[in-house]
């Protein structure tokens, strides 16, 4: 209360003729203007009785601009929630320096950080790199999360062997033959195969067959009621062999492509990056037996 005592002498108490102003304003550390004055936010400010014009501004956030009409005595109690002029996105991957493609454009390589990005809006994020398989992001930014990280593993990709390799491992399986050299080709067309370079001599009848070449022949798989399943996965991919057999596979090999072996023990031997690991596995008859590895392939 503020009392002013007039020339009669009798005294008259007048209420204060101020106001108290509160501002909760996320995020913190926000500047505040009154009047163009500079205020501090971080306790309730005292206002003369009438409008007043507010300017609230922080870095990375839209500016608020409002007015207040203060009251003798009044406790005014404001919550204001800035919003995010723009969006940041940091993208980090290993190994380093891929390619980062957003929306189409490539824009630089990692470690790398996108400034300037629209809220509210979703960005189409490809990382790629030489020797690994490219990784897909879509991200989000909003006013709440106007900034975002995306961290990138990505994996080893894993090259198949030529078709004509393949080819002459079939071939070598099914004559207890090496593959022809130098000009001897094996050539696929259109599910057929050709030989060229050396003359196919006819097959011999089963009677005159050696055991040399009864153990040359492929092994008939497992019955189904009688073999085991392997279904496998590595980070990164690898090639597959089973007792030092190439399956043809490389992980992951999912449940509906599983692998079918005799009941039994086997070695699992999965190969990236110019090396190898061996597991032991125990095959059940009618049973699934998973393998999943993370591989250390070192740098």
């Amino acid at each position: 209360m503020a009392c002013q005592a007039p020339s009669t002498g009798s005294r008259i108490c007048q209420e204060s003729a101020t106001a108290s102003l509160r501002l909760r304003v996320t995020p913190t550390g926000a500047s505040v203007w009154l009047d163009g004055v500079e205020m501090s936010a971080d306790e309730p400010i005292a206002v003369r009785v009438g409008k007043h014009d507010l300017r609230i501004a922080h870095e990375g956030f839209d500016e608020q601009r409002f007015s207040i009409d203060a009251r003798a005595g009044a406790q005014i109690d404001r919550v204001i929630e800035l919003q995010a002029a723009h969006g940041v996105i940091e993208i980090v991957s290993d190994p380093t320096a891929g390619d980062v493609i957003v929306e189409g454009h490539m824009r630089g390589k990692t470690p790398l950080t996108l400034e300037s990005l629209e809220i509210g809006k979703s960005y189409q994020i490809k990382v790629r790199h030489g020797g690994y398989d490219s990784a897909h992001k879509t991200v989000t930014l909003t006013a709440r999360s106007p900034r975002e990280r995306v961290d990138v593993t990505l994996l080893e990709r894993v090259e198949h062997a030529p078709k004509e390799h393949a080819m002459s491992a079939d071939h070598e399986a099914k004559d207890g033959k090496p593959p022809p050299q130098g000009g001897a080709q094996v050539a696929a067309h259109e599910g057929e195969t050709s030989k060229v370079g050396r003359k196919e001599a006819p097959e011999r009848p089963e009677a005159e067959k050696t055991d040399l070449d009864k153990t040359s022949e492929r092994p008939s798989p497992p019955a189904p009621g009688d073999s085991g399943f392997l279904i496998a996965n590595t980070q990164p991919w690898a090639r597959v062999l089973i007792d030092g057999k190439d399956t043809g596979k490389t992980t992951p090999i999912a449940p509906r492509s599983k692998i079918a072996l005799k009941p039994g023990k086997h070695v699992v031997r999965f190969v990236v990056g110019g090396k190898w690991f061996d597991y032991e596995i125990l095959v059940k008859p009618g049973e699934d037996t998973r393998l999943i590895r993370k591989l250390d392939v070192g740098p």
